[in-house]
């Protein structure tokens, strides 16, 4: 491995960390601190805490492979996920938009 495919893999790994680091805090502030009062009255709710507990753990787990790994292929692995799973919340975006929230969609109220 050459210096700039270090510095790069570091770079990364450091981004990486971030997000996940980011993502673990939005969880925990939002769930569990009772600053942000949780918007779910209805059925489902103990749905959306076991969910979150998994959400948190898995993150917290990618945070610790990125922190103690070595190896590129994780990190690519971890940065494909992220790729994915942005891209997947991009084209519900788009679909919300097009088929619902638009006046003119397709399901959208005019």
């Amino acid at each position: 491995m050459n210096v700039n495919e270090s510095r790069s893999l570091t770079w990364l790994k450091r981004f990486l960390s971030l997000i996940c680091l980011i993502i673990v805090l939005s969880i925990i502030i939002q769930d569990y601190s009772g600053y942000i009062p949780s918007g779910i009255f209805n059925r489902g709710q103990t749905v959306y805490y076991v969910f979150s507990i998994l959400s948190l753990v898995f993150f917290l787990a990618l945070l610790g492979v990125l922190v103690f790994t070595k190896k590129k292929r994780h990190v690519f692995f971890i940065f494909v996920f992220f790729i994915m799973f942005s891209a997947s919340e991009l084209i519900v975006m788009v679909f919300d938009y097009i088929l619902v929230d638009h006046p003119n969609g397709i399901i959208g109220v005019n």
